[in-house]
């Protein structure tokens, strides 16, 4: 795959994942409510077995899915990054600053849709998109390294 064609599918499936979040955001608390329960009642299925960990799942669905998406989001700018750029310096700066930067957008928009916002949720969306990023870097340099035989 050339690498014009890797840039270009890599935009789009950033570009589609930044729209699906910000998607969310636009939606009413009472949407957003009733697709957290949809989401909720699907996993108390699956999860038939009381235990801490599926405890902790079902009480926090909603913080989890904030770290999920963010870290897809994460997982993509990192192989864009590392498959289509130099990894210049300032592509590191654009590596690091967009998963933030997303998560305050969202943030804001979740303030116009009368859902209010927390900055308690711009840690987490971060957390997420950084754990995907240096995990994927990691694995990446690995990769690399391997092909050049230096590991």
């Amino acid at each position: 795959m050339s690498n014009i064609a890797k840039r270009r599918l890599f935009i789009l499936l950033i570009v589609l994942t930044v729209m699906f979040i910000w998607g969310q955001s636009l939606m009413s608390q009472e949407q957003s409510g009733e697709e957290s329960e949809a989401v909720k009642s699907f996993l108390e299925k699956i999860f038939i077995f009381e235990n801490p960990v599926t405890d902790f799942i079902l009480k926090y669905v909603r913080k989890i899915a904030h770290f999920t998406e963010f870290g897809i989001l994460g997982l993509e700018m990192t192989l864009f990054t590392f498959a289509c750029t130099l990894f210049s310096r300032r592509d590191k700066l654009y590596l690091f600053a967009f998963g933030p930067t997303v998560a305050i957008m969202d943030e804001t928009i979740q303030k116009f849709t009368g859902r209010g916002s927390a900055f308690f949720d711009v840690m987490i969306d971060s957390a997420g998109y950084f754990t995907l990023v240096l995990i994927t870097a990691l694995v990446c340099v690995i990769i690399k390294n391997t092909k050049k035989g230096n590991i």
